[in-house]
């Protein structure tokens, strides 16, 4: 009903605003009486959200400056090796040529420049 009714009071609206009063239209008039009053009411507006929004970004920075920095830890036994803990080359199980070795070894010491 409501896809029915709204293309219906849109268009009676657009027809009755669009009726000639002498060189103007009946929108025309209204414009001239309201206008004055939309733009107060947009100036009030526009200076209240600028003004809440000065006053929230503060109230937020100020609300972030008390927070106290944690440092972030792992309480999992699950979790990747400690960081006590240095991984070796040696560490491993596999079987390597002396060449395969010292490449690797290149590579595991630049990773852990």
């Amino acid at each position: 009903m409501f896809l029915i009714r709204f293309p219906f009071y849109f268009a009676l609206s657009f027809a009755i605003l669009s009726i000639p009063l002498g060189k103007k239209r009946v929108f025309d008039h209204l414009e001239d009486v309201v206008s004055p009053y939309t733009r107060q009411v947009a100036s009030f507006s526009s200076h209240w959200s600028s003004k809440i929004f000065k006053d929230s970004k503060a109230l937020t920075s100020q609300a972030m400056n008390n927070i106290k920095p944690q440092a972030d830890t792992v309480k999992s036994s699950l979790s990747s090796t400690r960081s006590e803990e240095k991984r070796t080359f040696e560490s491993t199980e596999d079987d390597y040529t002396q060449e395969e070795k010292e490449l690797l070894r290149k590579i595991f010491n630049e990773s852990n420049e």
